[in-house]
């Protein structure tokens, strides 16, 4: 039952149920099985309704034809061990809700006005949850979300279908990725609204770094409204990122009072520009519900997440089921609000001698990531990973870098390299700096030991 409220509120359609219920019973199973799935028991208002409903779905199950005859029929049988004793077979109300209905072909019309109501009472019972029982707001704006709206599936004919590919190919992928990852573009031509992109790597190995760069070329140079939800930096940590990014500054120096009045005035003379003109917004969350109300608030064109295991709540599940409801909501939120979602997360770590490439099922307490993902990324960065860690300086040489595209299911795979530097968080395509080598890892012990002499000597 709907917790009391201070008013009653009619929140359903009585002849809406009866024409829905008459629909199947003139339509038999072809028309019950248009709406498999989409209706259950809850969704109708009335008790005598949601009874009826589980007598067609019992029928239909057990393969007995649906009708009239054959469901009153069925309820004589084994209505009592099923519970449908508990009301009297009224054949003339059957009668009642098959001679409502003025057309079977509106059906899917008639269901969306019932889901409709049916999800207004199921708003309404959460509300009421949360006067009566005080649960945490973010408790009540998780459960709203969760709770499935009904989607109008438009058939189309073969020649309507064929007509949007035309018009698809010319206009080509909703967003393309930045100019210094054109060779992804060539790959698999861009992402659509509606993708969810997976960015994997090993723990600071360069994701941050990755979004960073990505969201600073789609809000500059392709001008989409970028969000960065972030678990994992602040804010003013991503802000340093992208100003180092984008005006050639060490990030050390924000960290170590050695920014000059060069670098600060370079920042002064960007800030009307990232004010004023620019797309972006950058907010701390923690949860999921965090996560929905910044995409109300911002409504951005492409979402990035960082990263996915950072994200709290549910703690009476278990890692693994977690990871997995969390990537099933993040992917429906990417729909729903016709977005594309960049989402980061994490592999194990990696044992010690066994260092390699990673695949897809290396990612961190769950396997759903790999089964929902449009597309994945997996960062390689093979010199860091043996190092641990690397002295850098402006100047020095970038390192090398592989960016591996191990699905697309629209598109082409395949290994991609760059040249980094992670000082600057700055990715660039080996293709624009055709004299500048990148340092591999079997060099890494000679970098290393000449650095430390420069620094030490």
């Amino acid at each position: 039952m709907i917790p009391p409220m201070n008013e009653p509120i009619r929140l359903y359609n009585i002849s809406m149920e009866q024409i829905v219920i008459g629909c199947v019973l003139r339509g038999g199973d072809k028309l019950f099985e248009e709406i498999i799935g989409i209706l259950d028991e809850k969704d109708f208002y009335k008790t005598e309704h949601q009874r009826y409903w589980n007598i067609l779905q019992d029928m239909y199950g057990k393969r007995i034809p649906i009708d009239l005859v054959t469901a009153t029929e069925y309820i004589n049988k084994v209505g009592k061990q099923k519970g449908y004793g508990q009301f009297d077979v009224n054949v003339t109300y059957m009668m009642h809700c098959i001679n409502a209905v003025p057309t079977t072909a509106n059906l899917h019309y008639y269901v969306k006005i019932v889901k409709d109501h049916s999800y207004k009472r199921a708003v309404l019972y959460e509300i009421g949850k949360f006067k009566t029982d005080q649960i945490d707001p973010e408790k009540l704006m998780e459960s709203i979300t969760n709770i499935p709206k009904y989607e109008e599936i438009k058939e189309k004919s073969n020649k309507e279908i064929m007509l949007e590919t035309i018009e698809d190919a010319n206009r080509g992928m909703d967003f393309k990725f930045p100019e210094n990852y054109r060779s992804i573009n060539g790959l698999i031509g861009g992402i659509d609204r509606g993708n969810l992109v997976v960015i994997g790597g090993y723990p600071s190995n360069g994701k941050s770094s990755l979004m960073i760069n990505l969201a600073y070329g789609f809000v500059n140079e392709l001008e989409y409204k970028v969000l960065i939800a972030t678990l994992e930096m602040s804010p003013k940590e991503n802000m340093r990122r992208i100003e180092a990014t984008a005006l050639s500054i060490n990030t050390t120096k924000f960290k170590t009072n050695s920014l000059t009045k060069e670098d600060q005035e370079k920042i002064k003379n960007m800030m009307p520009h990232v004010n004023d003109i620019w797309k972006y917004n950058c907010v701390r969350v923690y949860t999921i519900a965090d996560i929905v109300r910044a995409v109300n608030k911002y409504e951005p064109d492409i979402l990035f997440i960082d990263y996915l295991q950072n994200i709290s709540g549910d703690d009476n599940l278990n890692l693994y089921a977690k990871r997995t409801k969390h990537t099933l909501e993040i992917q429906r939120l990417t729909k729903e609000k016709n977005i594309a979602t960049f989402l980061l997360s994490q592999f194990h770590r990696p044992q010690e001698g066994r260092i390699r490439r990673p695949y897809n099922n290396d990612f961190r307490d769950s396997g759903v990531i790999e089964e929902r993902a449009d597309i994945i990324f997996l960062i390689y960065w093979e010199r860091k990973l043996k190092m641990e860690s690397l002295l850098r300086r402006d100047g020095d040489k970038p390192e090398y870098m592989e960016l591996n595209l191990t699905k697309s299911k629209d598109g082409a795979t395949g290994s991609l390299f760059y040249n980094f530097y992670p000082e600057y968080h700055r990715w660039i395509d080996p293709r624009d700096e055709e004299k500048q080598e990148a340092i591999r890892y079997k060099k890494a012990k000679e970098e290393s030991e000449k650095r430390r002499k420069d620094v030490y000597d």
